[in-house]
């Protein structure tokens, strides 16, 4: 109990030291947009370093801000992890580069604005995929291939992810899905090939404890999707790279064996 009312202070206070840079980034938004007031910043959630606000002018919803928080601590990130956090204005640069090469294909939000510590994309307003994954856990499976279809397109389009799960996506009505949260970015070490093997089973990874167990091993229609997405090199990686994070999937007698099968490099 007490590490949590440590938790929630730490965060509390943090919201409250930023407040001074909360306005005026509203007050750089004002200009930007030619607007006779600041406008409205709403906060709507936030991440491990960051506060995430919607803004809005009157009637108008102006985007989606994200903003540097300078204030709140963060966890050090363990040697072995796939992704790096940069610092803030690496940050900020690296999302700019990924709003803007995925807008392009119509598979992330536009970028509107940015500064050293802030970046405000379009706001898209189409529920998150892991809603509909808990709407209807039943077709979990058509689901997780609609969002493997629309990584291979972010593939595609030349962009890996590194944090894909349902949460990251937001899904409209006519089946189109949108990548948000590019806050991460692959480690140095970390290839292409590998990059893209990661993100395919990330979003199963991460999906993996909301399909319902009579639902588990109902899994065919993905893995062939999978296999159909690995060339060559991606066949030649090594699991092991990976596998540390991705312990609940692989784990799985059956899937992780019909995974590992698709490898030529089974060290594992």
């Amino acid at each position: 109990m007490l590490r949590h009312i440590k938790q929630w202070w730490g965060k509390a206070w943090g919201d409250i030291l930023i407040h001074k840079r909360v306005t005026a980034v509203s007050s750089e938004l004002r200009e930007h947009f030619g607007l006779s007031e600041n406008p409205r910043m709403t906060r709507i959630g936030g991440r491990e370093y960051d506060n995430i606000y919607k803004v809005s002018h009157g009637d108008r919803t102006l985007g989606v801000l994200r903003l540097v928080n300078p204030y709140k601590k963060s966890k050090e990130q363990p040697p072995h992890r796939l992704f790096m956090v940069m610092d803030a204005e690496k940050r900020i640069d690296y999302e700019w580069a990924m709003y803007t090469k995925g807008a392009a294909h119509n598979l992330t939000p536009k970028p509107l604005w940015r500064t050293h510590d802030a970046l405000l994309c379009e706001h898209l307003p189409y529920g998150r995929m892991q809603d509909t994954l808990l709407e209807s856990p039943g077709e979990a499976w058509n689901i997780l291939c609609r969002a493997a279809r629309a990584t291979r397109r972010l593939h595609e389009a030349g962009i890996t992810h590194m944090d894909v799960w349902l949460q990251n996506m937001l899904g409209d009505a006519q089946g189109n899905i949108y990548f948000i949260d590019f806050e991460y970015m692959p480690a140095p070490y970390i290839l292409p090939p590998v990059q893209r093997i990661y993100d395919h089973l990330r979003l199963i990874e991460a999906a993996w404890k909301f399909i319902p167990e009579d639902k588990k091993a109902d899994f065919e229609v993905w893995l062939d999707y999978f296999t159909s997405c690995l060339d060559d090199e991606m066949r030649r990686v090594d699991l092991s790279l990976i596998e540390r994070d991705l312990s609940r999937m692989l784990g799985e007698k059956e899937l992780g064996t019909r995974i590992r099968q698709l490898f030529t490099n089974r060290l594992l």
